[in-house]
């Protein structure tokens, strides 16, 4: 995956960009790639379930996306606890799964 993560970010930078409004990140990118590929563990979590965040959704859908959200950085943070405890650095980096399958895909 981080190959794929390189190859994205080599593309944005080339002229192909598929994220032309997102050129003024790729040097935070390439920073979060690198620091991510000294780690000797990945541990990549996705929310496939999620839509665009600007998408008009019924409220009921908005609150079981909300949960969605709360849970799932619940879960991440009790990850990082429990590698804090074992003496092991961590480092939470947030990307939205839909520029994360532009970013990878290609």
């Amino acid at each position: 995956m981080l190959e794929a993560f390189q190859h994205g970010i080599d593309r944005e930078k080339n002229g192909d960009a598929l994220l032309p409004g997102s050129r003024t990140g790729i040097a935070d990118a390439q920073n979060t790639l690198n620091i991510m590929k000294q780690a000797p563990i990945v541990i990549m979590v996705l929310n496939e379930e999620a839509g665009p965040p600007f998408q008009n959704i019924q409220n009921e859908d908005k609150v079981t996306e909300i949960v969605d959200i709360q849970s799932i950085g619940a879960a991440i943070e009790n990850m990082l606890l429990v590698a804090e405890d074992l003496g092991l650095g961590t480092l939470w980096i947030g990307i939205r799964f839909s520029h994360t399958q532009n970013y990878a895909s290609g």
